[in-house]
Protein backbone atom coordinates (compact mmCIF):
# COMPACT_ATOMS: atom_id res chain seq x y z
CA UNK A 1 0.00 0.00 0.00
CA UNK A 2 1.46 3.32 -0.78
CA UNK A 3 1.09 6.29 1.72
CA UNK A 4 3.31 8.82 0.28
CA UNK A 5 0.30 10.34 -1.87
CA UNK A 6 -2.66 9.78 0.03
CA UNK A 7 -2.80 13.44 2.03
CA UNK A 8 -0.65 16.26 1.33
CA UNK A 9 -3.31 18.50 3.30
CA UNK A 10 -3.03 19.24 7.20
CA UNK A 11 -5.03 16.42 7.92
CA UNK A 12 -5.03 14.29 11.07
CA UNK A 13 -5.54 10.93 11.62
CA UNK A 14 -7.72 10.57 14.81
CA UNK A 15 -9.61 7.74 17.10
CA UNK A 16 -13.33 9.07 17.36
CA UNK A 17 -15.96 6.51 19.44
CA UNK A 18 -19.64 7.10 19.32
CA UNK A 19 -22.91 5.03 19.85
CA UNK A 20 -24.79 4.52 16.61
CA UNK A 21 -28.11 4.23 17.56
CA UNK A 22 -31.01 3.30 15.52
CA UNK A 23 -31.63 6.80 13.78
CA UNK A 24 -28.19 6.54 12.25
CA UNK A 25 -27.36 9.67 14.03
CA UNK A 26 -24.19 9.35 16.30
CA UNK A 27 -22.76 12.04 18.86
CA UNK A 28 -18.94 11.37 18.11
CA UNK A 29 -16.22 11.54 20.62
CA UNK A 30 -12.58 12.49 19.44
CA UNK A 31 -10.22 10.87 21.63
CA UNK A 32 -7.40 12.24 20.01
CA UNK A 33 -7.96 16.04 19.71
CA UNK A 34 -4.25 17.14 18.74
CA UNK A 35 -2.65 13.80 17.77
CA UNK A 36 -0.27 15.49 14.78
CA UNK A 37 1.10 13.02 13.00
CA UNK A 38 0.79 10.22 15.82
CA UNK A 39 -1.42 8.33 14.46
CA UNK A 40 0.15 8.22 10.80
CA UNK A 41 0.18 4.90 9.41
CA UNK A 42 -0.60 3.11 12.40
CA UNK A 43 -2.95 0.54 13.70
CA UNK A 44 -5.39 0.66 16.47
CA UNK A 45 -7.37 -2.32 18.19
CA UNK A 46 -10.43 -2.50 20.23
CA UNK A 47 -10.98 -4.57 23.34
CA UNK A 48 -13.73 -6.97 23.34
CA UNK A 49 -15.81 -4.75 25.95
CA UNK A 50 -15.40 -1.47 24.03
CA UNK A 51 -13.41 0.09 27.01
CA UNK A 52 -10.06 0.13 25.46
CA UNK A 53 -8.46 1.25 22.54
CA UNK A 54 -5.04 -0.15 21.84
CA UNK A 55 -2.93 2.26 18.89
CA UNK A 56 0.71 2.50 17.90
CA UNK A 57 1.47 6.21 18.44
CA UNK A 58 4.68 7.71 16.99
CA UNK A 59 6.31 10.15 19.03
CA UNK A 60 8.63 12.61 17.35
CA UNK A 61 12.55 12.62 18.17
CA UNK A 62 15.48 15.45 16.92
CA UNK A 63 16.03 15.47 13.20
CA UNK A 64 12.49 14.42 11.84
CA UNK A 65 12.83 10.85 12.90
CA UNK A 66 10.08 9.12 15.23
CA UNK A 67 9.33 6.09 16.83
CA UNK A 68 6.43 3.87 17.43
CA UNK A 69 4.70 3.30 20.82
CA UNK A 70 1.77 1.62 22.02
CA UNK A 71 -0.73 3.17 23.77
CA UNK A 72 -4.34 2.85 25.56
CA UNK A 73 -7.49 5.05 25.38
CA UNK A 74 -10.02 4.82 28.03
CA UNK A 75 -12.81 5.30 25.55
CA UNK A 76 -15.43 7.03 28.56
CA UNK A 77 -12.82 9.22 29.77
CA UNK A 78 -10.82 9.81 26.63
CA UNK A 79 -7.17 9.20 28.75
CA UNK A 80 -4.37 8.11 27.43
CA UNK A 81 -1.46 5.89 28.82
CA UNK A 82 1.72 4.45 27.53
CA UNK A 83 1.83 0.73 27.51
CA UNK A 84 5.17 0.11 26.04
CA UNK A 85 7.78 2.97 25.26
CA UNK A 86 11.54 2.17 24.62
CA UNK A 87 13.90 4.63 23.01
CA UNK A 88 15.86 0.92 21.48
CA UNK A 89 12.56 -0.20 19.80
CA UNK A 90 9.45 0.46 17.57
CA UNK A 91 6.26 -1.27 19.08
CA UNK A 92 3.35 -1.97 16.18
CA UNK A 93 0.36 -3.51 15.36
CA UNK A 94 -1.18 -4.22 19.11
CA UNK A 95 -4.22 -7.05 19.25
CA UNK A 96 -6.08 -7.41 22.67
CA UNK A 97 -6.53 -10.78 23.53
CA UNK A 98 -10.27 -12.74 23.72
CA UNK A 99 -10.56 -11.98 27.37
CA UNK A 100 -8.95 -8.31 26.68
CA UNK A 101 -6.35 -8.80 29.35
CA UNK A 102 -3.31 -8.86 27.16
CA UNK A 103 -1.76 -6.83 23.97
CA UNK A 104 0.23 -8.79 21.69
CA UNK A 105 2.82 -6.59 19.43
CA UNK A 106 5.48 -6.73 17.54
CA UNK A 107 8.43 -5.53 18.79
CA UNK A 108 11.22 -4.35 16.98
CA UNK A 109 14.80 -3.43 17.51
CA UNK A 110 15.49 0.14 16.04
CA UNK A 111 18.66 0.20 13.67
CA UNK A 112 21.26 3.21 14.21
CA UNK A 113 24.27 3.58 12.43
CA UNK A 114 26.39 1.77 15.30
CA UNK A 115 23.96 -0.91 15.85
CA UNK A 116 22.26 -1.84 12.17
CA UNK A 117 19.50 -3.99 12.42
CA UNK A 118 19.84 -7.25 9.83
CA UNK A 119 18.30 -10.75 8.90
CA UNK A 120 15.43 -12.91 10.51
CA UNK A 121 14.86 -12.64 14.15
CA UNK A 122 14.97 -8.52 14.12
CA UNK A 123 11.48 -8.54 16.15
CA UNK A 124 9.82 -10.34 18.62
CA UNK A 125 6.34 -10.61 20.16
CA UNK A 126 6.40 -8.49 23.86
CA UNK A 127 3.28 -8.07 25.73
CA UNK A 128 1.21 -5.74 27.84
CA UNK A 129 -1.86 -5.09 29.87
CA UNK A 130 -4.33 -2.93 27.94
CA UNK A 131 -6.54 -2.04 30.89
CA UNK A 132 -6.04 -0.79 34.15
Amino acid sequence: MRFWDHDLGPDQARLLVGNVPVDGHTDWQDLTPTPGNALRETSTAISPDGRTVVADWLVAEPHGASRSTLVAFDVASGARRTLLDDAEYEYERGRISPDGRTVAVTRTRRSSPSRPTIGPGAGALAGARPAS
